[in-house]
């Protein structure tokens, strides 16, 4: 039975295809012809030679066709800058600012250590530079002993931050008890009024004094006019070693013994306070009738008295101890 049926499918296919081209052939004669469309005729022998009409595509359907296929973007070419470094020739204070002495300490740079430079200071603050060190710390550093590697022309210039406000202080660790201290601009040319008020600082007593950190001249003297401390264009800043003074110093003078003992010891009084101290007295620890030699003490206003070996005072006398001392030879007499 199947291959009967097989069969008569294949006679009857031509006459229906020859059918339907008679009735094509009679409508054109009848009238106008309709629009041609192309069928495609499909035989499926599973479905027992049904048949299944696609139709074909048309213009406006091929408008619709959508792109699937996306271009992919050409890698873009990134120029790698090398950074601009320094290496310490020496330790260096990285501080807040372009000058080691006039902003606070922020970290500490060894010497030999590589750090990177991020931006180079205005002329005013030449050879400073705002750095990264390898701790990762900001701040800025002098580099005028130090090694650049690099273009330093192309960093970028920034400006200085603010100076800091300072407390400046003179302690007076001499026997001088009036003291006067002035301070100007550095491109002043007057000195202007005590800045103590003209109360001087007494022993002991420590003068403050409220100032923006820059560069001052300093004078500081006693009240003969004997100049204890003296520095032009000096920097004041945060560091105690540029913004604290203290006077301690020691004042010598020449004696010639006219005694006719050996004397054993020296001593000066401070004629305000009181206190008294033996003075050294350099080798063999006498004072030989005729000798000459050199005593020292801290500046001040004593009583000065030497007394003998063999007991009791020789000789004394009032005796100013500081720079404006009158040079020359003091005299000691005694029996």
């Amino acid at each position: 039975m199947k291959s009967i049926l097989g069969v008569r499918a294949r006679v009857f296919l031509p006459i229906a295809v020859m059918a339907v081209g008679s009735a094509c052939f009679l409508e054109r004669i009848g009238g106008a012809a309709p629009a041609s469309q192309v069928v495609y005729v499909t035989a499926t022998p599973e479905s027992g030679g049904a048949e299944r009409f696609t139709p074909s595509p048309t213009i406006e359907s091929m408008l619709d066709l959508t792109a699937t296929w996306t271009p992919t973007p050409k890698p873009s070419n990134t120029a790698t800058v090398a950074p601009v470094t320094m290496t310490a020739g020496q330790a260096l204070s990285c501080v807040k600012g372009p000058h080691w002495a006039l902003f606070e300490w922020v970290a500490g740079i060894a010497e030999g250590e590589t750090v990177t430079l991020l931006a180079r200071s205005t002329p005013d603050w030449p050879d400073y530079y705002y750095v990264r060190t390898s701790g990762g710390t900001e701040c800025w550093a002098f580099g005028g002993s130090s090694t650049t590697s690099g273009d330093t022309s192309t960093l970028p210039v920034r400006e200085a931050p603010p100076l800091p406000t300072i407390t400046f202080t003179v302690q007076n660790l001499t026997y001088l008890n009036r003291i006067r201290i002035f301070i100007r601009a550095k491109d002043a040319t007057a000195w202007g009024a005590d800045r103590t008020g003209g109360t001087g600082v007494a022993h002991g007593a420590t003068f403050r004094l409220t100032l923006t950190a820059g560069f001052f001249d300093i004078q500081i003297m006693d009240h003969r006019d004997g100049i204890l401390f003296e520095r032009a264009d000096a920097p004041i800043g945060p560091e105690p070693s540029s913004s604290a003074i203290l006077l301690d110093g020691q004042y010598s003078h020449n004696f010639l013994s006219h005694a006719t003992a050996d004397l054993c010891r020296a001593d000066v009084q401070d004629m305000v306070s009181g206190v008294r101290m033996d003075l050294t007295i350099p080798g063999d620890g006498r004072i030989s009738p005729g000798e000459e030699l050199t005593l020292s003490a801290p500046g001040g206003e004593y009583h000065f008295a030497t007394y003998r070996c063999s007991g009791g005072m020789n000789h004394g006398l009032d005796l100013y101890f500081g720079p404006a001392a009158v040079g020359g030879t003091i005299n000691i007499w005694g029996p």
